[in-house]
């Protein structure tokens, strides 16, 4: 299993290349592995406020606040 760090890092070379249908998938699987990852969360927050879905992007910030 890749650590969530490796994971992350694969979520913002998508990203960046513009690939954001890839992104999205590989940021689910993150967050799917890695539930406790807050950096997850916000990077998922961000990718979905970069495809347009507010109401994701705040649940996925809910989800990035340590508890």
């Amino acid at each position: 299993m890749s650590t969530a760090a490796d994971m992350e890092n694969e979520v913002r070379r998508l990203i960046s290349e513009g690939n954001l249908r890839d992104a999205a998938i590989a940021c689910d699987q993150l967050n799917q592995a890695h539930p406790e990852s807050v950096s997850g969360w916000a990077t998922a927050s961000d990718l979905a406020m970069r495809v347009g879905e507010p109401a994701i992007a705040a649940q996925a910030a809910d989800r990035a606040q340590p508890r």
